[in-house]
């Protein structure tokens, strides 16, 4: 069923991060990049979406955005769905 999902943002030295540079690329054999379709569900503060609904298996995700000072944060988020 739904979970919420959520990722949180910390930009460095009082930097303000800027949603519209993230982006969210799902990896497989192949990469599908799902930065638009995650966009609406960016903020400054984080990436949150209450009602996820993913398919059963593994999920790995290479999250980036950016700070005003153009300075990158990434992060790989695997969810695991039985």
């Amino acid at each position: 069923g739904p979970f919420w999902f959520r990722v949180e943002f910390a930009a460095r030295g009082g930097g303000r991060i800027q949603p519209a540079s993230l982006r969210v690329r799902y990896l497989r054999a192949w990469e599908v990049d799902l930065s638009d379709r995650l966009k609406p569900f960016t903020t400054v503060h984080a990436l949150e979406i209450r009602e996820a609904v993913v398919p059963p298996g593994n999920h790995h995700l290479r999250i980036e955005i950016q700070d005003e000072d153009g300075r990158t944060g990434s992060a790989l988020v695997v969810i695991r769905m039985t």
